[in-house]
């Protein structure tokens, strides 16, 4: 069993171009009972950071408990360009976290079949827009009250598995598609996001719907949707009564702004859980390697930076 070091470095730099510093929050398990470690990206909604969505998810609790490492980077100005054309349009956050990942692996002892990516709102789209483009890379991801921005229905990515957890009552990213206000630009419904990944793996369109018991009374229910598939898993939750937040976290402003949240599923657990469940080979056929000679401190936040061009 491999020991990450306990010692720490200064925060890690990557250059392209020398133009725009990117920042990050990593977080580094203190549990140790792997000889490669899965990654999750963790993306922020529009307006926050990587380490505020690190804290209020509880991700690096999770980390710690499962064995796994978290990166959680800082969209340039609160925000990532999550293909909509509304948010940071000219800044290619894709080659960032291309790029971030190419630099955790040259650190860190990643297991690269297990490489994850998740996120909530704008950082749930970027998500998405992660899996159409860098589904060479990612094996699973899950999103937020995050659905599929329009003009990323032209995209015909790899199989991926995807995860989604979304509430009927988001009055910001409404759940029938509708256009909420300039900022939120063009987006599908719900439903046309589940067919999208669906017919992508090569799935039967007709899902198999389960209600999921509600061990609290505060309004909310869940429906399971599990599609039958060739390629990889889909799956959604959608939560009846729940606005737009990380549930069972409430929102970060004012309810009457986000709705809801609902105590009758944890997002990080079912997330995780999905994760685990996905890699693109069984983990015991990697081939042998020696884990990278430079590695963060264990059971550590640290801050990143990278440098970057965002034409």
């Amino acid at each position: 069993m491999s020991e990450i070091p306990k010692r720490c470095y200064p925060p890690q730099q990557l250059s392209i171009g020398g133009i725009v510093r990117r920042t990050y929050e990593l977080h580094v398990p203190v549990r140790q009972t792997r000889i490669f470690f899965p990654l999750v990206l963790l993306f922020h909604g529009g307006g926050g950071t990587g380490k505020t969505i690190l804290s209020r998810t509880n991700f690096a609790l999770k980390a710690d408990a499962e064995g796994f490492i978290v990166a959680a980077p800082d969209g340039i100005y609160g925000g990532w360009n999550d293909g909509r054309g509304t948010v940071n349009p000219n800044i290619d956050d894709v080659g960032f976290v291309r790029e971030l990942i190419s630099s955790l692996k040259s650190q860190l002892p990643i297991d690269v079949t297990r490489i994850y990516a998740t996120g909530i709102s704008n950082g749930g789209m970027f998500t998405a827009r992660l899996a159409c483009e860098l589904s060479d890379v990612l094996t699973a991801i899950a999103t937020v009250a995050g659905p599929l921005p329009t003009n990323l229905s032209r995209s015909h990515p790899t199989p991926i598995a995807v995860l989604g957890i979304q509430g009927d009552a988001d009055p910001r990213l409404p759940f029938d598609g509708t256009r909420a206000n300039s900022k939120a630009g063009q987006i599908n419904s719900v439903v046309d996001t589940m067919n999208f990944w669906a017919s992508i793996n090569s799935c039967n369109l007709t899902p198999i719907i389960k209600h999921l018991p509600s061990t609290v009374n505060d309004g909310t229910s869940i429906n399971q949707f599990t599609y039958s598939c060739g390629s990889a898993e889909v799956v959604y939750y959608i939560v009846h009564g729940m606005g737009h937040t990380w549930p069972p976290h409430p929102p970060e402003k004012f309810e009457f702004e986000a709705g809801l949240t609902s105590q009758n599923i944890n997002a990080t657990d079912v997330i995780w859980d999905f994760f685990s469940r996905h890699s693109r080979i069984p983990s015991r056929l990697l081939p042998s390697a020696q884990p990278p000679k430079r590695r963060w401190g264990a059971g550590i936040r640290r801050r990143g930076s990278w440098h970057g061009d965002p034409r």
